[in-house]
């Protein structure tokens, strides 16, 4: 024993010297590469800042446009998102040293010590943590160097845009200006001329060869061959079937969907690839490219928009039709759009094809602007002016003729009369109007980019806005079909046994989707209107980044991901508490009310886990949440002192489970069984099936009656009276017998009968039993009530009723001019009749 405690203090300071070692070894590994990468950060935010110095100079010295813009644009975006990574790196490497700061704890105060070691410790991770820290800030202020850059590439971008589309050409309304626009035309044809003669010379096969040819005829030959195939595929297969009768909506957006892919996109890809591979084999050269896009761009233009309204509309098919109009309308409309796309194509093929002429020959610019967007403008008037027109006036009458034949002259509706947005609605298309026209006005004063700007800003807007109509109604109607809503219940609803308030969820998805829907037809409009992809970029980041006020943050990124995590975390409690009571809880032996309370308890339990994870989602610092939790604790004490009694008072009913879930329960003049236990309240169901809503604070502190507490075991009783000189033995025999045969009575127990006493009018008898339910509380004095009935009646036993004798007093009847009569004495017995037949009330 002295050999070893001699070795052991040897080999304990030998280990913790090894141990120390060990501990500076891994210190060293670790802190080399974390060192590495600071470093490396450190070069990285350097290297951007230089970046950062060129463009701002490049800037300074000079105003640049076109691609070199873009290529800015595109740098401070990278530098961004660069600056970016490196300010989540650093954060990443706090996480660790924070929680180290925090085990060290607070630095000693003065006149207080530590040891060398620990204090060695805290120095070098405050360093690291505000070398970091510093690493972090240099990154943010890079960050805010490359977004107020962009913010000024931006204004640059759009201040060129503006005086691009308000630059003037020539005025149509000066008389020189015409004779100029045709020699100009005519040039510009003579070249358009020529331009084919000298296309062959290059693209002809002896310039590229034969194997071109037969690359682009293969190339189209398989192009148009698959999409035709898929095409036909798709329309027998998803297409409008012309022998159905009645289909459903859903089927009809289905169908009007599919005939739009297989009509718009297998089409216009078919061309898009053909030429592609036209340009790739180099049989498109450069004197002739500007012609081949603006006949592609016609082309697939025509393909893509025109059958859109017969996918829409099907005005041979009025049983397919998913917008609720009549034959002639939808003819009218499907011959419009046609037409109106056709021009519309040419328009815009012939415009691409003379790009590169226009912007030396302003004269023809202007004229050309006049030409096309004043056909485009009589298709927008005779489109707004005439069909809209014509179908709101249509539509007020018919609601105006059917009011009137109603005879509804109740003033809410009178204040719902369509009639009422006449003045708004024509005003709104009358400014609508007013727009279209500005077009060709524009093009005659010379403002050719300032027409084109406005004519294809409404056009392309207009087929936005009926895109997203029409897509915003397929989706309403999708989500209906699926969980139902508007009276209908949805297929996943019944397949999957979904509750009634999937509808509700329903509700809020479309809410949702329609909400999305609408602020992605705002950007895409926007964009359509020539706001810079970066501008929108910078607006759809800063509100996400959200408001900052102080030092907290509202981020409507933020809220939404909160929500989501709130719902789906909801969503999976909800789950996995039905999972609990259906299939886990019922296979166990516990009571009903012990399962109510588990469930109860998972339930809350991941109520109060989903809304900490909410919160987590949020960015909300728990510790702020707990100040303010304390300061509001007094108020909650005073104000809410109800409302937190209630709370405490249903926790102890589910943890002590005084009443439970199935108690048949008697509280104050309310009896009925409990259905459900809340933290707030109770409820219960009367025997007429209405709901008591009792709170709990009055389950607690006040009296209540528990059938079934302990056992469902109820003893019963059955009071009988029999007239005087009745065979007081057999009486208990045959009330003893009876209950003994009754199948709900229990042998043990036994019943049993008492002789209670006797009473004013009869001997009075109260037989007990014992019932294994409660639930028989009523039925089994019922049936034992007939039976006693029956058996008394054949063994000739009377059941009594109270006699009563009637005294009328002289004076009475004397005042009352009746003369007088004999006063009745009271003989000790019943009279004869009038006893009898007074029962006692």
């Amino acid at each position: 024993m002295q050999r070893f405690s001699r070795v052991r203090p040897r080999t304990a300071a030998s280990l913790s010297a090894f141990c120390a070692l060990a501990l500076i070894a891994l210190a060293v590994l670790f802190a080399q590469p974390a060192a590495a990468q600071l470093e490396e950060e450190k070069q990285q935010l350097q290297d951007l800042a230089l970046s950062l110095d060129t463009v701002e100079r490049e800037l300074e010295n000079t105003e640049p446009s076109g691609e070199r813009l873009g290529f800015l644009k595109d740098l401070l975006t990278e530098v961004k998102a660069n600056a970016q990574d490196v300010s989540d790196a650093a954060a990443e490497q706090l996480e660790p040293l924070n929680r180290q700061a925090e085990a060290l704890g607070e630095a000693p105060e003065e006149g207080q010590s530590e040891s060398e070691d620990i204090a060695a410790e805290r120095t070098a991770l405050n360093e690291r943590i505000s070398e970091i820290k510093g690493v972090q800030q240099e990154a943010g202020v890079i960050i805010a160097r490359a977004e107020q850059l962009l913010r000024r590439i931006n204004d640059i971008a759009n201040q060129q845009t503006a005086e691009r589309i308000l630059l003037q050409g020539p005025s149509l309304l000066s008389p020189g200006t015409w004779p100029e626009a045709i020699a100009q035309a005519r040039d510009i044809a003579l070249d358009l001329a020529h331009r084919p003669a000298a296309w062959w010379e290059k693209a002809s096969p002896q310039a590229v060869g034969w194997t071109a040819y037969f690359w682009a005829v293969g190339a189209g030959v398989l192009a148009f061959g698959i999409s035709w195939v898929l095409r036909n595929w798709l329309l027998t297969r998803y297409g409008r079937d012309p022998e159905a009768e009645d289909p459903s909506y859903a089927r009809r957006v289905l169908a009007a969907g599919v005939i739009a892919v297989a009509q718009v996109l297998v089409r216009s890809l078919a061309v898009i690839v053909f030429y592609f591979v036209l340009r790739y084999t180099g049989l498109i050269t450069d004197g002739i490219e500007p012609v081949a896009n603006g006949i592609v761009i016609a082309v697939v233009f025509f393909l893509a928009i025109s059958p859109l309204s017969s996918a829409a509309l099907a005005p041979t098919m009025p049983q397919w039709r998913i917008v609720p109009l009549d034959r002639d309308a939808t003819l009218r409309l499907g011959r419009l759009t046609v037409t109106f796309t056709f021009v519309l194509a040419i328009a815009m093929g012939i415009a691409f094809a003379v790009e590169i002429w226009t912007y030396e020959n302003q004269a023809f610019a202007s004229v050309f602007a006049l030409i096309s967007n004043s056909v485009a403008a009589g298709f927008l008037l005779t489109f707004l002016g005439g069909w809209l027109w014509r179908k709101h006036g249509d539509i007020e009458e018919d609601e105006s003729e059917t009011r009137t034949a109603e005879g509804d002259d109740d003033a809410d509706d009178d204040a719902r009369d369509p009639r009422s947005l006449a003045l708004p609605w024509q005003l709104a298309r009358l400014g609508l109007c007013i727009l279209v026209l500005a077009s060709p006005v524009c093009a005659l004063a010379g403002y050719a980019n300032l027409s084109h700007y406005l004519a294809g800003g409404l056009i392309f807007s207009a087929i936005t806005v009926c895109a997203a109509l029409m897509l915003w109604t397929l989706t309403q109607e999708v989500i209906s079909n699926l969980l139902g809503g508007d009276g209908r219940k949805g297929r996943l609803r019944q397949r999957f046994s979904l509750p009634d308030s999937a509808s509700a969820l329903a509700f809020w998805l479309q809410l949702v989707a329609a909400v999305a829907l609408f602020c992605g037809t705002v950007l895409l409009l926007l964009l359509i209107w020539g706001v810079p992809q970066t501008t929108l970029g910078l607006w759809v980041s800063e509100f996400l980044d959200g408001l900052r006020i102080g030092e907290f943050t509202i981020s409507p990124g933020d809220i939404f991901i909160a929500i989501v995590v709130l719902v789906a975390a909801l969503f999976v409690t909800r789950l996995l508490r039905r999972i609990l009571t259906d299939r886990i809880l019922p296979r166990t032996r516990l009571d009903p009310g012990v399962r109510f309370s588990i469930s109860a308890a998972a339930s809350y339990a991941g109520v109060a886990l989903a809304i900490l994870l909410s919160i987590s989602a949020l960015g909300l610092d728990l510790s702020n949440l707990a100040i303010i939790a304390g300061a509001l604790s007094v108020g909650i004490g005073f104000g809410l002192q109800n409302v937190v009694n209630n709370f405490v008072s249903g926790i102890l009913l589910l943890i002590e489970r005084p009443i439970k879930v199935g108690d048949w329960v008697i509280v104050g003049n309310h009896e009925g069984t409990v259905r459900r236990i809340s933290v707030r309240s109770t409820e219960i169901e009367t025997f007429d099936r209405s709901e008591v809503i009792v709170p709990n604070s009055d389950l607690i502190s006040s009296p209540v009656t528990n059938w079934t507490h302990k056992t469902r075991m109820a003893r019963l009783k059955v009071k009988v009276g029999v007239a005087y000189g009745s065979d007081t033995r057999k009486v208990h025999d045959i009330m003893l017998d009876l209950a003994k045969n009754h199948d709900r009575v229990a042998s043990y127990p036994a019943p049993y009968v008492l002789f209670m006493g006797f009473g004013d009018s009869s001997l009075d008898f109260e037989l007990r039993v014992y019932v294994q339910d409660v639930d028989y509380f009523l039925s089994v004095p019922s049936d034992l009530n007939f039976a006693i009935d029956e058996a008394f009646r054949e063994e000739g036993i009377e059941i009594p009723f109270p006699q009563r004798d009637v005294h009328i007093k002289e004076q009475q009847r004397k005042d009352e001019g009746e003369g007088d009569v004999p006063q009745q004495q009271d003989s000790g017995e019943a009279p004869s009749s009038a006893g009898k037949d007074v029962p006692e009330s």
